[in-house]
């Protein structure tokens, strides 16, 4: 299941439990209402059994608001940690280093165009594995949300490093290899040249970063 689809399976989840709860919080209140009423202003009544009746439909409707907020709590905390793991990963120092070496390729149409060495094309090989590194982290947090962060850094690696995962993939026979890569690094262009930015305009223009 895509992130996207668990993001909304997950929202309409906890919708639902919303209105389960807010009913069952609601019955609740009514029914403590009425059998207040009955304790206080029948006479014949079984006290004990109508407070029992009292306490239990208050504890449920309590428990059900606890589990309310504890599974808000739980989905906040997991988008945290998600977070964090993605920053981790985009600010590794050799990560670092190593998109500096593979965007100077996007430098100019000259640079693009220029064949790998056997040394850039083993770094863009790592870059490749650290990119599928935090492709996969990014499906935990919803890949549309970390597109709005780093739509551009992502299509210009998909762009340089496009060649180099075909080329491994035919070499290992492993059609799959940096699969998650190989899906957000299209959905990146995609977006970037959607909305007008897409890092290649420049080589037409005959000018580099």
């Amino acid at each position: 299941m895509s992130a996207n689809k668990k993001l909304l399976r997950d929202s309409i989840g906890f919708a639902a439990f919303a209105i389960v709860t807010l009913s069952a919080f609601l019955l609740a209140l009514i029914l403590s209402i009425k059998l207040t009423g009955r304790v206080f202003c029948e006479e014949r009544i079984d006290v004990y059994a109508a407070l029992g009746e009292l306490l239990l439909v208050t504890v449920i409707a309590v428990g059900e608001v606890i589990a309310f907020f504890e599974l808000r709590h739980i989905a906040k905390d997991r988008d945290f940690h998600s977070w964090v793991e993605l920053q981790r990963v985009w600010t590794d120092v050799e990560f670092v280093k190593q998109r500096g070496v593979i965007f100077k390729r996007m430098d100019s149409r000259e640079a693009f165009q220029t064949p790998w060495s056997a040394e850039d094309e083993d770094i863009a090989k790592w870059a490749c594995r650290k990119m599928d590194e935090f492709a996969h982290l990014a499906q935990f947090f919803g890949e549309k949300r970390v597109l709005l962060v780093w739509d551009d850094p992502l299509a210009k690696a998909w762009i340089v490093l496009e060649e180099i995962v075909k080329k491994e993939r035919d070499f290992a026979k492993w059609q799959e290899k940096w699969s998650a890569f190989s899906k957000i690094g299209p959905m990146a262009v995609d977006k970037v040249v959607s909305e007008g930015r897409d890092p290649r305009r420049k080589w037409a223009m005959g000018r580099s970063n």
